[in-house]
């Protein structure tokens, strides 16, 4: 008997439990999490792809950001006024949303900066082998080719 695969199950409600039990129990590290997170959550909501690749990549950029900030919080005692205080400092909140923007940036450069490496690279081959071809042709005493073979496919 052939075993039928279960479908894949959401695990949402098992995020907004964790999100809502760390509210309850540490509401000042809550606090300070959003504000620094703020741009991060932002993009992962607004990210309508499957993967949410540029959600969870600016996420990740806050948070390297942000582990310093909630780390002092925990030393402070982490006390709602010192979490207001620590969010208050604009140099800290704008450092991480500048690291988050930068993630951000470089999320969506880096296709394009790849593509425009790939296509040099391609260019640079062509080249080369053309000028191979000029070569061969002088060697063999070849008349040299002017059909479609000499121009390269448009790109997709």
């Amino acid at each position: 008997m052939a075993s039928v695969a279960k479908p894949a199950r959401s695990l949402v409600w098992v995020q907004g439990l964790i999100c809502g039990g760390l509210v309850a129990w540490l509401p000042a590290t809550a606090t300070l999490g959003a504000i620094l997170l703020a741009p991060g959550l932002i993009a992962y909501i607004a990210d309508r792809s499957p993967s949410r690749a540029v959600g969870r990549a600016v996420c990740l950029f806050g948070a390297v950001m942000a582990s310093h900030s909630l780390l002092a919080l925990w030393h402070a005692g982490n006390s709602m006024a010192a979490s207001l205080g620590m969010a208050g400092d604009m140099r800290r909140v704008a450092s991480a949303w500048a690291i988050q923007a930068a993630g951000w940036l470089l999320v969506e450069l880096a296709p394009v900066l790849t593509r425009l490496v790939l296509d040099a690279k391609a260019q640079a081959r062509i080249a080369t082998l053309r000028r191979q071809r000029v070569v061969l042709e002088d060697e063999w005493n070849l008349a040299p080719r002017t059909d479609e073979a000499d121009h390269p496919m448009a790109p997709p």
